[in-house]
């Protein structure tokens, strides 16, 4: 596991900065972690703000950001959720809900 972190830092490091998709999961989290103390304030950590996405997930992820200190920023996705499946997070198909729903960093 340590040289599997190890090999982690090295490529978050020779990106220079990241953004990661952070559902406040335990993957995400990791993640994001990591990456923060790599690269300090050239991380950051960003969940998607979306009717599929249940408010206590978003109040989980926001409290795992402020307890490690995690560059953290909400942010409105595009509504794909105007199908109903999508809405209740049901579609067979997700895949086309998460690509509907992205949104644009800069």
């Amino acid at each position: 596991m340590i040289e599997k972190e190890a090999l982690l830092r090295e490529r978050l490091d020779s990106l220079g900065s990241v953004v990661v998709a952070y559902s406040g999961g335990v993957d995400s989290a990791y993640l994001a972690y990591v990456a923060s103390r790599t690269l300090g304030d050239r991380a950051v950590a960003i969940t998607a703000q979306s009717p599929s996405y249940p408010e206590r997930h978003r109040e989980l992820a926001i409290r795992i950001a402020r307890d490690f200190g995690l560059s953290h920023e909400i942010r409105r996705s595009a509504s794909s959720h105007a199908r109903p499946a999508c809405r209740r997070g049901m579609s067979p198909r997700r895949r086309v809900c998460r690509r509907a729903s992205r949104i644009t960093v800069k």
